[in-house]
C-alpha cells in the first residue's frame, strides 16, 4: 500500500510537468494492483482528458466513484457527465453522494436543480435553485433557471421577477429578455412583452426564438402583417425552426392564405409539444394521385370540433373510389358511424391492411382547399331514433319564448381556453326573451353557482352520453349560441342556426374578420372588438334577437 502510494504520489508529479504517458504508465500499474485506489483512477481520468479521450475519462471516473474513497470532486464530475446524457436519475445519485462526501456547494445544487427541472419536478428544481442562491447570489443563470421553473408553474410575475435579477446582473442576456416578454404574453401585456422581445433582438438581432415569440405576441394583438415579417425572419435564420413555420401557417389560414397555410401546417408535428404521429409505419397518403380501389385509414387528431369540422373531407376520398377506415374519438362514434359511408372505428385493426393512412386535417393540403373550394356539409347528419324521446322532456314549450342552447366553456386543457371561454353570466340577459338550455358536460365552479342561481337555466351536461345527443337537442332547438367550441361545430354540421362568440384574436379557422364562415353557412359570428369584451357581443345578438322577434 505504500509503494502504491508512493507511486500514485510519482504519477502526480510527472502529470504536474506535462510528462502524461509517464504518468499514465506509473498509475495504470497502480490500478491494476489496487483496484480500490480511487486517486489512481481519478487521476488516470483526468490524463485520459487531456488526450481528448473523453469515453475513457469517464469509464476511469466511473471506476473512481466506484470506491468508497472517491472524491467529492469526481462524483460531482460524473454527475454532470450523467447530467449532459440526459441520466437524470444516475445524476441525482451521484450529486447526493457528492454532497454527503462535502456538504452542499452551489455548483451540486444548482446542478440537483437542473435535474429535477428536466425531470418535470418542479417543486424540488426550485428548492435546489433557492438552496444554491442562499451560497452565491450573483448568477445570472441560475435566476434564469427560477424564471423558467415559475413560467411552467405559471407564476408569470415571479417569472418576470427572476428574468429582471438575471438581466440586473447580465445586461445583454437576450434570452432572459427574450422569456420575460413571454411571461408578459401570458399576463396579457402585450405591449410590455413587444418591448422584452424588441430588448433581446437588439441585442442579438437574428435571434429566431424571441422573432418567434414577437410574432405569437403580434398575432394575439391582430397585427397579422406585422407577425408574418418577424416569422420570415426567423426562418431565414433558422430554416428549420418548426415553431416559426407552425405559427406561420396558422397566420396565413386566419388571414386566408390557404395555399400556403395548409402546406406549411404540416409543421404541427415537428413543433415544440406536438401531438405524436400515428401509424408511421403504413406509407402516407401522396398528393395528386387518384385513390381508386386504394384503402386508406384517416384517423382524427387534436379536438372533436376538428373532427366534426374536417369529416367532409372522407366523402370526396370516397368519391375517388378509396375505400376509407376512418378512425374517430369515441364520442363522436356513433354519430359518425350512422351517417358517413364508411368504416368508422374508435380504434384502428392493425390486422387490417391499407394501403395508406393520413391524418384528418392534411386533407385539406392534399386536395388543395381554397377559400372558394372548401367542400360543402357532408353528409346531411341523420339521428337514430329514441335521443329526443329521452331528452324531450326537459323542453319548454308552453311559454312564447325561443328555446336557445347555450354553450359558455369548452375544454379546460385547450390552450386558449381563458380567452375563449367566457362566464354563464353573461347569457342571463337572453333570460328575459328566451328559454336557455346550457349543453355542455363540464362545468367551472363560477358557472355551477350561477346555475344553482338561475334555476331558468336548464343544465342538460348530465343528460350527454355522446354527440348523438347532443345533436338531438341542437336539433330540437330553435337557435345556438356557442362560444368556440366543439357544440359549435356540431351545430354547424347540422346546419343549425348559430350565432357563434369569438373572442378579440380569434382561432385561425373562423378567420380574422367577418360576420360569415366559410365553413358554416348557417352560423353568423359575433367577434370581441374588444379583449375580454363579452359584454358588448351579448348586447350585439340582444338586439339581432329583438329584431327578429319584431320582423317574425
Amino acid at each position: 500500500m505504500q509503494n502504491d502510494n508512493q507511486l500514485v504520489e510519482l504519477g502526480k508529479y510527472y502529470l504536474s510537468i506535462n510528462q502524461i504517458d509517464l504518468a499514465w504508465n506509473i498509475l495504470k500499474e497502480v490500478a491494476a494492483s489496487s483496484p480500490n485506489n480511487s486517486l489512481a483512477y481519478e487521476l488516470l481520468a483526468q490524463i485520459a482528458f487531456l488526450k481528448g479521450d473523453e469515453m475513457m475519462a469517464y469509464k476511469l471516473l466511473s471506476q473512481a466513484c466506484n470506491t468508497e474513497g472517491c472524491s467529492s470532486e469526481a462524483l460531482y464530475c460524473l454527475g454532470q457527465n450523467y447530467l449532459a446524457s440526459k441520466k437524470f436519475s444516475d445524476a441525482i445519485e451521484i450529486f447526493e453522494r457528492s454532497i454527503a462526501k462535502n456538504g452542499e456547494y452551489f455548483e451540486v445544487l444548482h446542478d440537483l436543480g437542473t435535474c429535477y427541472a428536466n425531470q418535470g419536478i418542479l417543486i424540488k428544481a426550485i428548492e435546489f435553485y433557492n438552496k444554491a442562491l442562499e451560497i452565491k447570489n450573483d448568477v445570472p443563470e441560475l435566476f434564469f433557471n427560477l424564471g423558467r421553473m415559475e413560467d411552467e408553474l405559471k407564476n408569470y410575475s415571479e417569472a418576470i421577477n427572476h428574468y429582471g435579477k438575471a438581466i440586473s446582473l447580465k445586461a445583454d442576456y437576450a434570452e432572459a429578455w427574450s422569456h420575460k416578454g413571454l411571461a408578459f404574453h401570458e399576463l396579457e401585456r402585450y405591449e410590455e412583452a413587444l418591448s422584452a422581445f424588441d430588448a433581446a433582438l437588439n441585442l442579438t438581432p437574428n435571434y429566431s426564438e424571441a422573432l418567434n415569440f414577437k410574432a405569437v405576441t403580434l398575432s394575439e394583438m391582430r397585427r397579422y402583417t406585422e407577425a408574418l415579417t418577424c416569422l420570415d425572419k426567423a426562418i431565414i435564420a433558422n430554416p428549420s425552426f418548426s415553431d416559426a413555420l407552425w405559427n406561420k401557417a396558422t397566420t396565413q389560414l386566419v388571414l386566408g392564405n390557404f395555399e400556403e397555410g395548409w402546406k406549411n401546417y404540416e409543421f404541427r408535428w415537428a413543433k415544440s409539444k406536438s401531438q405524436p404521429y400515428k401509424y408511421p409505419e403504413i406509407p402516407q397518403l401522396p398528393t395528386n394521385e387518384t385513390q381508386r380501389g386504394r384503402r386508406i385509414l384517416v384517423w382524427a387528431e387534436q379536438g372533436y370540433g376538428d373532427t366534426l369540422q374536417f369529416s367532409r373531407y372522407i366523402h370526396l376520398l370516397l368519391e375517388q373510389g378509396a375505400q376509407v377506415i376512418f378512425e374517430v374519438q369515441k364520442p363522436l362514434l356513433n354519430l359518425l358511424r350512422n351517417n358517413i359511408q364508411c368504416q368508422v372505428v374508435e380504434k384502428y385493426d392493425p390486422t387490417i391492411e391499407v394501403d395508406y393512412q393520413v391524418p384528418l386535417l392534411t386533407l385539406p393540403h392534399i386536395f388543395k382547399t381554397t377559400l372558394d373550394s372548401i367542400p360543402p356539409i357532408y353528409p346531411n347528419i341523420n339521428l337514430t331514433g329514441g335521443h329526443l324521446g329521452r331528452l324531450g322532456k326537459f323542453l319548454l314549450s308552453t311559454n312564447n319564448k325561443i328555446n336557445i342552447g347555450i354553450s359558455c366553456s369548452g375544454n379546460p386543457e385547450h390552450l386558449n381556453d381563458r380567452n375563449r371561454s367566457m362566464p354563464l353570466i353573461n347569457f342571463l340577459p337572453l333570460l328575459d326573451i328566451s328559454n336557455l338550455y346550457l349543453i355542455q358536460k363540464g362545468v367551472s365552479n363560477d358557472d355551477l353557482k350561477c346555475l344553482d342561481t338561475h334555476t331558468e337555466i336548464k343544465y342538460l351536461g348530465n343528460e350527454l352520453i355522446d354527440f348523438e345527443d347532443s345533436a338531438a337537442i341542437i336539433n330540437s332547438m330553435d337557435l345556438i349560441i356557442s362560444v368556440d367550441t366543439s357544440l359549435a361545430h356540431l351545430a354547424g354540421i347540422l346546419k343549425k342556426k348559430l350565432f357563434l362568440l369569438l373572442p378579440f384574436s380569434p382561432e385561425w379557422r373562423w378567420m380574422s374578420e367577418g360576420s360569415t364562415s366559410p365553413w358554416y353557412p348557417s352560423t353568423k359570428i359575433f367577434r370581441q372588438n374588444k379583449r375580454g369584451d363579452w359584454g358588448t357581443v351579448i348586447d350585439q345578438i340582444m338586439a339581432e334577437l329583438i329584431t327578429q322577434n319584431q320582423c317574425e
